[in-house]
């Protein structure tokens, strides 16, 4: 459609009591995506949300149906929990919409 109905979220909180290494996170996170899916990692970056917690944001691409797909993926540690964000959709779309879709990232914690 080349517009919102394009695009598809995800936000997942999960409670870790023993493993709370950012790190270890993100670089399970990239394996999964990059070795295991095949996704192309074209981007690495650090945010902090409005509240102070670190964030790491991975973007990705494939292709499906011949159609570049881009995928944003954040994840930010608060405390004991970790937040995976999710966002994918055209790579047109996304990269209209991906000033909003940081914005809305930064509110999760």
């Amino acid at each position: 459609y080349g517009d919102h109905r394009d695009l598809h979220r995800l936000i997942r909180r999960q409670r870790q009591m023993c493993i709370r290494d950012r790190r270890y996170w993100t670089n399970s996170l990239k394996r999964q995506l990059v070795e295991i899916r095949g996704y192309k990692l074209v981007e690495e970056t650090g945010f902090t949300t409005e509240s102070g917690s670190d964030g790491r944001l991975l973007v990705t691409r494939a292709d499906y149906g011949g159609r570049a797909q881009t995928f944003l993926v954040a994840l930010v540690m608060d405390g004991e929990d970790v937040w995976v964000l999710k966002a994918a959709g055209p790579e047109e779309t996304m990269k209209e919409k991906r000033s909003v879709i940081l914005a809305a990232f930064k509110t999760v914690d």
